[in-house]
């Protein structure tokens, strides 16, 4: 009798050195543009200490490790926000949203899309965020807010769609 192949869906579960490696820059850029760089790197570290100390319990439900660890990050912001209501929600740092180019690839200043999405709505500045900057799929995306995947793409449509406007608005106005 042999091992048989994972299931569609179905992931093997990595050391959590590895899950770590893997995922630590993303965790991190994900932490900074909601609460800002000065709080990331002490959130991207409770982070892992949760997950660590729930490693052992991570059972496969048919979406990636690194899903259950934004799962655990979006959590935390919220937790970090409830416990400090002085701290008010940071869209994107200007040091860490290049990535939120790819959004945006035919206006060649990134920075006022960043400027931008600042002006969305929550749901949106968080999906759009945990899509292009974190790079997880819908169903993660999902997975992650508690919401279906019709709710994460309406809310990626919507706020793609409004950053192109107010883009778009900007630029006629130079």
């Amino acid at each position: 009798m042999g091992i048989s192949p994972p299931r569609a869906g179905m992931y093997l579960k990595p050391s959590f050195e590895d899950l770590y490696t893997q995922n630590v820059d993303r965790i991190f850029a994900f932490c900074a543009a909601r609460v800002g760089l000065e709080q990331a790197e002490d959130l991207t570290a409770d982070v892992f200490c949760k997950a660590l100390g729930a490693w052992d319990r991570f059972e496969d439900r048919g979406f990636a490790p690194r899903a259950w660890l934004m799962q655990i990050a979006y959590h935390s912001i919220i937790e970090t926000w409830r416990l400090n209501a002085r701290l008010a929600p940071v869209a994107v740092s200007e040091d860490i949203g290049q990535d939120v180019a790819l959004i945006v690839e035919n206006f060649e200043e990134y920075e006022t899309a960043l400027a931008k999405l600042k002006d969305l709505p929550e749901r949106q500045q968080t999906v759009i965020t945990l899509r292009f900057l974190s790079e997880l799929s819908v169903s993660e995306v999902a997975s992650v807010l508690g919401i279906s995947q019709e709710a994460v793409r309406s809310a990626t449509f919507r706020g793609v769609q409004a950053l192109r406007d107010s883009l778009v608005g900007s630029t006629e106005k130079v």
